[in-house]
């Protein structure tokens, strides 16, 4: 189970701590002395022997004492290697006249580090976390001058999020139309939603990690099966249950058998958590704030980015690092977003120009809160505020972007080979996979393809490039108010998509994005599913895309393919609109806003090491584990 650090009261806090330690302290001298009252031994009407049962009572509580104070500084803790202080002699809140004493020893560095070290029960068995190790050494009098020596071993794992392949902070919806193979553990704090893929009875929805849920799993039939891992090492064991056509809750009848002790999917689980003292995980994508709790300061991404690597827009564009490109000196440039139906303002983030700025570090962090209000269009809404990655094919060095705004990516991110990015001590890597170790943290992330084109009444080819991009200058006040605008009250788009044929037409290839992903999606309603409602029609006409739809895209891609390689972690519902626009979303063009790609999409088992997290990765962070010792 995760500790949730609160910041309430400090004195309301420390309060209940120790009343909590009053209450073991009484009920552990009950229990010692209900041992005396019935030992007729040694024990029987000893008062030494009491008192330093007192004594023990003493050094225990005093350790317990140690160890709330340290969960009082866990979010200080977590993401730090801080020695926790000692505390000098004094009485005890028992009422009983104990007294003690402890000192507090950290243990386990290497080489001034924290110890990686793999975890071997509870909710993260299989992970691998940072071991903050301390040994508490108390000491307990009782009146008498009786004494009694306790040392505690106390563990905290800090667990880098990226060793799932998928993390949800919400409700998961996995519901393919084609297979999918869903690589790595998978884990939600809401429930999961798994239904077969729609488009042929040999298809399968296959997941080959294990599966943990806080809420209930469900699972249902449409044309093809699932298939579940039965164990994390074994990839040949696979279990497939038999589905219903409704909406149904996984038992244990209808799950993988346990084996060696061990169920490969289970729900019901703690809820996991970063310990960053509030209940808005998103607020790490915000710029910092002198009143940030402790826990939160140090996973936000803007504290991460020094001063040459953070830019925060003032509303006038100035102060832009050479990386950070628009049309004019200080002007956004626009294109419609056919899916939101609305104008989006961006900047690119342009690789190459940061390559070439000399730039050395390995955290970005970029934002635009300006409300730029409606904009210059027919529908008079409000402007989407976003950034574009371009020329990423190579990045310079392991790097994280993070931004509270949405998020483009313009063709292939991260998969040239970068000398130094891969830790090479944990041997050869496979073929092409020596990129770099990246992040991308964002509102939302939409994938344009190579031939994402700028807006243009026509060119060299003769051609009419109006196919949803629309890309232009913000300097044209008028944003494209003709009648060929694709901005329309409600319903699809009304310009044409050409022929693939066409020069300028849809895009055929590969996209890869090598990438570990932090960002958000729309969650389906709460009508569609249970308990709400158990039907898949139902579901059908309401759900929001899901997983597979969480990486976006705007045009045709039916003759491309989108490959994706890392952890995908959605911890916030995006604040831009989202999935569904009015119309369906699976419609192609040109009747509808996209065609979607054949999605090769997979965990990226360099993320298994922690050697290979990109740069400010967030943690979640374990309950202290301990082990008691008396010494006498």
């Amino acid at each position: 189970m995760i500790r949730k650090v609160s910041r309430g009261r400090r004195g309301h806090r420390m309060g209940v701590v120790l009343g909590l330690v009053v209450m073991i302290g009484v009920i552990v001298l009950i229990v010692g002395v209900a041992m005396v009252t019935q030992t007729q031994g040694l024990l029987l009407g000893s008062v030494d022997s009491k008192q330093r049962i007192k004594a023990r009572i003493a050094a225990e509580t005093q350790a317990t004492l140690q160890i709330a104070s340290a969960m009082e500084k866990a979010a200080l803790l977590y993401g730090n290697e801080m020695t926790l202080p000692s505390t000098p002699l004094a009485a005890l809140p028992t009422e009983d006249g104990l007294k003690g004493e402890s000192s507090v020893e950290q243990t386990g560095m290497t080489g001034g580090q924290l110890a990686q070290e793999p975890i071997t029960s509870g909710p993260f068995k299989g992970f691998t976390g940072l071991k903050l190790s301390y040994l508490v050494h108390a000491t307990g009098y009782a009146p008498g001058g009786a004494k009694s020596k306790v040392d505690v071993e106390m563990r905290i794992y800090q667990i880098p999020i990226f060793q799932f392949g998928v993390f949800y902070q919400g409700n998961l919806e996995i519901t393919p139309g084609p297979s999918m193979n869903v690589m790595g553990p998978v884990h939600t704090n809401g429930s999961a939603f798994f239904r077969s893929p729609t488009t042929g009875a040999d298809l399968a929805l296959e997941f080959q990690g294990p599966i943990t849920a806080t809420g209930s799993i469900y699972q249902w039939a449409s044309a093809g099966s699932i298939k579940y891992r039965v164990l994390p090492i074994d990839p040949s064991v696979l279990f497939q249950p038999s589905l219903a056509s409704s909406i149904t809750p996984l038992t244990d009848a209808t799950s993988p058998p346990e084996l060696d002790g061990w169920r490969n999917i289970q729900w019901g689980v703690d809820s996991l958590k970063l310990p960053i003292e509030t209940s808005d995980p998103r607020q790490i994508l915000m710029p910092g704030s002198p009143s940030d709790p402790a826990g939160m300061s140090r996973q936000k991404f803007a504290n991460k980015a020094s001063s040459a690597s953070r830019w925060i827009n003032p509303g006038n564009g100035s102060g832009r690092p050479s990386w950070i490109t628009g049309s004019w000196a200080n002007t956004h440039r626009v294109f419609w977003d056919r899916r939101e139906q609305a104008w989006v303002r961006y900047w690119n983030f342009d690789v190459a120009a940061l390559i070439a700025s000399g730039n050395r570090d390995s955290v970005f962090y970029i934002a635009d809160t300006f409300d730029h209000g409606a904009d210059h269009g027919l529908a008079h809404k409000q402007t989407i505020t976003a950034f574009r990655i371009i020329n990423a094919s190579r990045l310079p060095r392991n790097m994280t972007i993070a931004t509270p705004n949405p998020v483009y990516i313009m063709g292939d991110f991260n998969t040239q080979p970068t000398p130094g990015c891969y830790d090479r001590s944990l041997g050869s890597p496979p073929p092409s996979g020596d990129y770099c170790n990246a992040l991308i943290a964002s509102d939302a992330i939409t994938l344009l393809s190579p031939k994402w084109l700028n807006y243009k009444r026509g060119n060299s080819f003769g051609c009419d490039e109006r196919q949803g991009n629309l890309d232009q200058g913000a300097e044209n006040a008028l944003w494209t108010m003709d009648a060929a605008s694709p901005e329309k009250m409600n319903g699809a788009p009304n310009d044409t998509a050409l022929a693939r044929s066409d020069t300028c037409g849809a895009f055929q290839g590969t996209v890869t994005v090598n990438a570990a992903l932090m960002t958000g999606n729309k969650a389906a309603p709460p009508w569609v599913l249970p308990p709400n409602n158990y039907s898949n029609w139902t579901f059908e006409t309401g759900y929001e895309g899901g997983w597979h739809n969480t990486i976006r895209f705007l045009e045709d891609l039916s003759w491309s393919t989108v490959n994706f390689k890392g952890s995908f972690v959605c911890m916030w519902e995006a604040r831009s609109r989202g999935l569904k626009t009015t119309g369906k979303v699976i419609q192609t063009l040109p009747g509808g806003y996209y065609s979607a790609p054949t999605r090769n999409w997979g965990f990226d088992p360099r993320f298994s090491n922690l050697s290979n997290m990109p740069p400010a990765t967030p943690f979640l962070a374990t309950q202290p584990i301990t082990t008691w010792s008396e010494l006498r």
